[in-house]
């Protein structure tokens, strides 16, 4: 356990000190306004809520974006992955519970969303836990897998809720799983 804590207190200590030892490189604090100017004299932003009040005022704004945000997130995801913590992030909605369930026979817990909020504003990327996960997961078992277990998900739910309607691409795909000679209601 404490083993544990010192290998994450080190990670953490030398992402820390790569960030300064990076931003060092391209600061200096502009003397007139007080905030980190890069070495073409353009603003540092470090978050969204600075880049959006800074937009607001000029939309030709020009900044340099030092997304911390995205860099924490890929390193906690980094880490949950060496702990062995999985999680696969979906969009798909009424077989949710039935995919969860096909994913908990490989260790891996399914979500939905993005951290850091799940967006792509002014070069903020709100999905760096997601996709450094995604990443890792996929090179251990493959995309594929994935795509089976959605398929399979899917005609779960189907099967076990005949009488929903369920449109995709503008087709009930239940005629798909339930058979052509049942009737649809």
């Amino acid at each position: 356990m404490k083993k544990n804590i010192k290998i994450i207190l080190a990670i953490f200590l030398i992402l820390i000190i790569g960030v300064f030892a990076y931003t060092e490189k391209i600061i200096c604090t502009s003397k007139s306004t007080g905030k980190a100017i890069d070495e073409n004299g353009n603003q540092i932003v470090y978050n969204k809520d600075e880049y959006v009040k800074l937009w607001l005022k000029n939309k030709n704004l020009k900044v340099t974006v030092i997304d911390t945000c995205c860099i924490s997130q890929t390193e906690k995801a980094k880490i949950d992955i060496r702990n062995g913590k999985f999680l696969y992030y979906t969009s798909v909605n009424k077989e949710f519970c039935e995919l969860e369930k096909l994913l908990k026979k490989y260790n891996i817990k399914l979500k939905k969303g993005a951290d850091c909020g799940g967006s792509r504003l002014g070069g903020f990327n709100g999905f760096c836990y997601q996709e450094e996960m995604s990443k890792k997961i996929f090179e251990k078992y493959g995309s594929k897998l994935f795509d089976s277990l959605e398929e399979v998900a899917q005609k779960n739910y189907v099967l076990k809720n005949p009488t929903i309607e369920y449109i995709e691409d503008g087709i009930d795909i239940r005629a798909k799983y339930l058979g052509k000679n049942q009737k649809l209601r």
